[in-house]
């Protein structure tokens, strides 16, 4: 699999190569979006000085890593998920059920890498070591490996979620912008978990647990997260991605194929 997602990887380089100046283009709107997302953030705190609990650079480093994840998965699999309805649809499925490799990789990959994408990646860099600055917090590399790690495994949330979304295809037919669905709900993640009170915090954490893909990695490098979270964020990730296949293989098993 690993030397299949390499050639998947390879294609969409040459390809991208093909279309150089995309990321030029993509950088400059996804640029001003993240100033615009700072001035509202800036002139909010110009009239308050914290939202529950929440400072303006620590606001700011939530707003780098949400950027961060977003780049990542964005990148990776909006070329490729968000065709799913189509393939179930149009029978285009068929093909890909007849390679020798698990369908849900291959859907998930086979198509162009949005190299474009790496506009918003580099913003959410940036505004991160922006707010650690102005924080003046200096995380050791534990900290930054603990923070990879835990932006992986919201990366592997958002996936999963992603996914599962888009297996709904199987049965509630065309509706071509069904992804939307899932970016809708992962917009929510521009606003730290501790914004949300009561039963629905709970809901957030517990079961569609979108606070594990922004708010637990930011809360590693302000030394906010417990270990019971931060063990928790790694048992919902690896079991989200579980359902996320085995659900895909139950909607299978109700594919009818162009061919049937």
């Amino acid at each position: 699999y690993w030397h299949l997602f390499k050639t998947f990887f390879r294609n969409s380089l040459i390809r991208m190569m093909e279309n150089r100046f995309d990321f030029l283009f993509r950088f400059f709107p996804t640029t001003l979006t993240l100033f615009l997302n700072v001035f509202s953030v800036s002139f909010i705190f110009s009239q308050v000085n914290e939202i529950a609990g929440w400072q303006k650079y620590q606001l700011f480093l939530l707003m780098g890593t949400y950027y961060i994840v977003w780049g990542i998965f964005f990148g990776l699999f909006i070329q490729n998920l968000s065709r799913i309805n189509r393939y179930v649809n149009r029978g285009e499925l068929d093909l890909v059920l007849t390679k020798p490799v698990d369908s849900q990789f291959y859907s998930s990959f086979r198509m162009a890498i949005d190299f474009g994408e790496a506009a918003t990646l580099l913003t959410g860099i940036y505004l991160v070591l922006y707010s650690l600055g102005n924080l003046n917090i200096h995380p050791n590399l534990m900290n930054y490996i603990a923070y990879l790690v835990l932006i992986i495994n919201g990366v592997i949330l958002a996936y999963s979620v992603w996914f599962i979304s888009m297996t709904l295809s199987f049965w509630i037919g065309r509706i071509p912008e069904l992804h939307e669905a899932f970016l809708s709900i992962y917009s929510l993640n521009k606003y730290p978990i501790d914004i949300y009170q009561g039963f629905l915090k709970t809901i957030l954490i517990y079961f569609l647990p979108i606070a594990v893909m922004v708010t637990f990695p930011t809360k590693v490098l302000l030394g906010t997260l417990s270990f019971s979270f931060a063990i928790w964020s790694f048992f919902v990730g690896a079991a989200v991605l579980y359902l996320s296949h085995l659900f895909w293989n139950f909607a299978l098993k109700h594919y009818s194929s162009a061919s049937s």
